[in-house]
């Protein structure tokens, strides 16, 4: 993920509907209620229906579940994500480079991170691997 698409996905976080979302195994479609997975969120103006879960696809048991904790899970690793990132920045800083290895990984995630966004995430390749660090 470079730092544009990750400013991209946390807006796209703020502007979504507030949470916590909740899954469950009602969903409504216009006036009728139906025995379907679907997802909701508490809004200050009571309970909203956020989306309604497809059955009889692969995997779509656990699409509710998935969906409802995307709410949180998202914004809890992008904000991961940037203090990692903020941390390898004061490693390549701060740290007596005796491992280029190390260095060269640092560099590359840096890279990667400032690059111009991909499109899709299939094919991109990460940083080296790299053993113990040097830096104590």
């Amino acid at each position: 993920m470079t730092k544009t698409e990750h400013t991209r996905a946390k807006a796209r976080c703020e502007a979504a509907t507030g949470g916590p979302w909740e899954d469950s195994e009602e969903a409504v479609v216009g006036e009728c209620e139906y025995e379907q997975p679907a997802v909701w969120a508490e809004t200050d103006s009571g309970e909203a229906q956020i989306a309604v879960i497809r059955v009889g696809l692969p995997g779509s048991a656990a699409n509710g579940p998935f969906v409802a904790h995307a709410r949180a899970d998202l914004p809890a690793a992008l904000d991961m994500l940037e203090r990692a990132m903020a941390a390898l920045r004061l490693v390549r800083r701060d740290c007596i480079w005796t491992d280029a290895t190390l260095l060269d990984a640092c560099e590359a995630l840096i890279r990667e991170w400032e690059s111009a966004p991909k499109t899709g995430s299939s094919g991109r390749k990460l940083a080296p691997e790299v053993g113990e660090s040097t830096c104590k």
